[in-house]
């Protein structure tokens, strides 16, 4: 489905999806047409919130494994949240709201059925921050265009950008984060990779490394072998969490 905004361009799912950490409750704000949530792994519980009746009628059938909720972001994220079903548990926020319209490229062109005003933005970020404050098992992640009014919003937030593809030509995608993505292990490693060639070099690496331990004919020295690899990738999970 054509959509704007819409993240299916080479790259940036990619680039979002490496930021993700490990999580038991995954929360798409501003679904639209759900790309992240169409190829990220799933999560034990998925929700989606989007504003448009019509979207959620549309996608209801496409997206079986995520609860859509349709309502207004500012309502049902902090309602979710304070949800029981999400008490005890890790919980990753992916949000992908209308861009500031001083940041676009082809503003006349470019407009959402539902738009947000910069009093909603400030809203916005306000909120996450303090979501963020009040919440040590929430990890949130939003993308944007880069402008003053996020960086200035978001002081203490990591902030990552990569280049993109979008109508108004080539830009800047930029995506901020409350926590650190390095300190954590990934929900998914299906992305690594910087870019493409990157990506392709780890797969060979990967194949190499299986076709070196393949290759070891006694069982129990491959087996001891495999062993030692997965107790110190055990140490170094339980270090990062």
């Amino acid at each position: 489905m054509k959509y704007l905004g819409r993240k299916g361009s080479s790259g940036i799912y990619q680039f979002i999806i490496n930021k993700i950490p490990k999580h038991d409750v995954y929360i798409e704000c501003f679904f639209g047409t759900g790309f992240i949530s169409s190829v990220k792994k799933k999560a034990k519980l998925n929700f989606g919130i989007e504003i448009s009746s019509a979207l959620c009628s549309k996608l209801s059938m496409q997206y079986l494994d995520v609860d859509l909720i349709n309502g207004d972001v500012f309502i049902e994220l902090p309602t979710l949240l304070n949800s029981s079903i999400l008490s005890g548990k890790n919980i990753c926020i992916y949000l992908d709201p209308p861009y500031l319209h001083e940041t676009r490229t082809c503003v006349d062109k470019c407009r959402y059925e539902y738009e947000l005003t910069i009093g909603q933005h400030i809203q916005l970020l306000s909120m996450l921050e303090q979501i963020s404050n009040k919440y040590s098992n929430v990890y949130i992640l939003l993308s944007g265009y880069k402008s003053e009014l996020y960086m200035s919003m978001l002081p203490g937030w990591n902030y990552f950008e990569t280049q993109c593809m979008s109508r108004g030509g080539k830009r800047i995608e930029s995506l901020w984060c409350n926590f650190n993505p390095d300190n954590f292990i990934k929900h998914q490693y299906d992305y690594v990779g910087q870019n493409y060639t990157d990506r392709q070099r780890i797969k060979r690496k990967a194949k190499n490394l299986i076709k070196k331990l393949s290759s070891i004919d006694n069982n129990d020295e491959r087996q001891y072998i495999l062993e030692c690899i997965l107790k110190e990738f055990d140490l170094v999970l339980h270090r990062k969490l």
